[in-house]
């Protein structure tokens, strides 16, 4: 099954004129919205703290699946994967419009490196494949950087400089609520997604409020697959959502709002 509908693929690729893809990739990193962001194993903990529980970071959660199953399995998204490798992954896949090898580790027999937009469903064919091949990520994590602007451009095209050379579309909230709906979705049993909406972007007053437009809303987690509970920081921006067992959680989605 697609992650996106037909129309909103349609109106997406439209949308960028189908340049997403090879042309991005090829632009100066500055200029590069998911390569502007190659989050290191402390960034990344360091980014999340705001939502981790008590003792909790990138570690414990890596230790806690080798040691209750043997096996860890991690997902970078729109980022270049190396933590992965630092965390003992046992299986390992990063995403982002291009990987700059300059930048970070070429891909190993553990750690495969894929070149794919996120938006668009031909890429999740290849991810859902990996993950057949694999096994569900009891981590994944997704901060898209620049990326947001894809997120949370809700009809403000060709709003900004023309040197990203493609044009944002108009159907973000249906195309990101697929998204979010299909990261949650592929997640292990105990799995973790953390999720951040907003590392450099906090100069556009209209991001801060899109983006509380999602986090303070309880309907959009409700809306999402499984047994879950989410925490939230609106005050940094992050979220983590974790896959709980049926018996453990069998009735509610937990959301928890922190503003500060």
């Amino acid at each position: 099954m697609p992650v996106f509908k037909e129309k909103l693929q349609e109106l997406y690729t439209q949308s960028l004129d189908g340049r997403i893809m090879p042309e991005l990739a090829q632009h100066e990193p500055q200029y590069h919205p998911w390569l502007e962001y190659n989050g290191s194993l402390t960034t990344y903990n360091e980014l999340f703290l705001p939502v981790f529980r008590p003792g909790e970071k990138l570690e414990t959660i890596a230790q806690k699946s080798l040691t209750e199953k043997g096996s860890f399995i991690g997902i970078d998204l729109c980022g270049q994967g190396d933590f992965l490798a630092e965390l003992g992954a046992t299986a390992g896949l990063s995403v982002c419009l291009g990987h700059d090898y300059k930048r970070c580790q070429e891909p190993t027999g553990t750690i495969v490196k894929i070149d794919a937009d996120l938006l668009l469903n031909q890429s999740w064919e290849r991810i859902d494949q990996w993950i057949a091949d694999h096994g569900k990520p009891d981590l994944v994590v997704c901060a898209p950087g620049s990326g947001n602007r894809y997120f949370f451009d809700w009809q403000r095209e060709n709003t900004f400089p023309k040197y990203h050379d493609y044009q944002y579309h108009t159907y973000s909230r249906a195309t990101f609520f697929a998204l979010l709906w299909k990261i949650t979705d592929i997640l292990a049993e105990n799995g973790v997604l953390l999720l951040d909406f907003q590392h450099s972007e906090k100069r556009f007053l209209w991001l801060q409020k899109s983006r509380q437009y999602w986090l303070e809303n309880p309907n959009l987690y409700q809306q999402l697959p499984g047994n879950i509970a989410v925490d939230v920081n609106l005050k940094e921006g992050v979220l983590a959502i974790r896959k709980i067992p049926a018996a453990n959680n069998p009735t509610i989605t937990r959301t928890t709002i922190l503003k500060t």
